[in-house]
């Protein structure tokens, strides 16, 4: 667990102050990969998310630029 410093990214939760890995949204952010792999585009991928009532942590609507800041910090 890492001490928290700012807004909680999205995979990551607040536990009395600690971030701590958020199963779901890590599950959502693979899928994210994964669609990315096979070609897909941000608007695309953001389309996805919303069709399938995923939705980001503000709770308003995914945009292709929080899907590209989440991706590049999770790949490899």
């Amino acid at each position: 667990m890492e001490p928290l410093r700012g807004q909680v990214p999205y995979g990551w939760r607040a536990v009395k102050g600690q971030s701590v890995i958020h199963k779901g949204e890590q599950e959502v952010i693979q899928k994210m990969l994964m669609l990315q792999q096979q070609g897909k585009s941000l608007r695309q991928i953001a389309k996805y998310l919303q069709g399938n009532g995923i939705r980001p942590k503000n709770g308003t609507k995914w945009q292709a630029a929080s899907i590209l800041k989440i991706l590049r910090k999770h790949k490899f």
